[in-house]
């Protein structure tokens, strides 16, 4: 669940591709066209916000998705049990209703907790503005709200499963399911991403583990890296 880049474009800050919410990061922004007053201009819609009502609906389709698995699980099983070789259908059957059954329940406790930090990702004065390329001076008691707020969001900007799982008093199998389940629906999208054999800055991220490059340049350090093990290749959620 990337959210932590300005969106030039008003594009919503919650959901959607990388390059969604991405934007272009590229877009220069002239500091001398603030007069040496406050701070840097911010163009177009104040980065790390969240449209919480998407996070809703998104929250409303996984649980729908996890419901209705229960309910084919639970008709495969009255299938299997009227059937008068069940025997042999009961045996086929329980190893794939047993796998489903481990993960399927729905922890609304964790989607809780992940929409108790995004609640707090709401602008704090960077006015969004008709025009993407318009900008609004602002000084320092607006920096720092925004760092705060830049700061609250921190246990899920970047999504790291274990520190997740730390901070919300969660197993980490449990994290891990539930963001699994969130690829379903489109919540978050998972990246394969290797690392820098020199300075362990991702070099390059695929949605495929297959569209990985058997070699990539450090964009920091300028390595060339030769990727030819997992244990370089991060997986990542966004």
């Amino acid at each position: 669940m990337d959210h932590s880049h300005d969106y030039p474009n008003g594009s919503p800050a919650s959901g959607g591709s990388a390059q969604d919410l991405m934007g272009d990061i590229n877009l220069s922004v002239d500091i001398g066209r603030n007069h040496n007053v406050g701070c840097a201009p911010v163009f177009g819609r104040e980065s790390h916000t969240a449209d919480m009502d998407v996070f809703d609906r998104y929250v409303d389709l996984l649980r729908a998705e996890r419901e209705q698995m229960i309910e084919i699980d639970e008709h495969r099983q009255r299938e299997a049990t009227s059937d008068e070789s069940a025997t042999r259908a009961d045996d086929d059957d329980a190893s794939r209703t047993t796998t489903c059954n481990a993960c399927v329940p729905f922890n609304s406790d964790f989607w809780s907790y992940v929409r108790s930090i995004l609640s707090t990702a709401k602008p704090v004065g960077f006015t969004e503005l008709d025009d993407p390329r318009g900008v609004v001076p602002k000084g320092p008691d607006e920096a720092d709200a925004f760092l705060q707020k830049a700061i609250g969001i921190g246990p899920i900007n970047p999504i790291v499963p274990a520190n997740l799982a730390q901070s919300g008093g969660f197993a980490e199998e449990t994290v891990l399911s539930e963001l699994l389940y969130a690829t379903r629906v489109g919540m978050v999208r998972i990246q394969f991403a290797p690392e820098c054999d020199r300075c362990g800055s991702v070099v390059t991220a695929r949605d495929r583990l297959g569209d990985i490059p058997p070699w990539a340049s450090c964009g920091g350090c300028h390595q060339p890296n030769h990727i030819h093990s997992m244990d370089r290749i991060k997986v990542l959620f966004v």
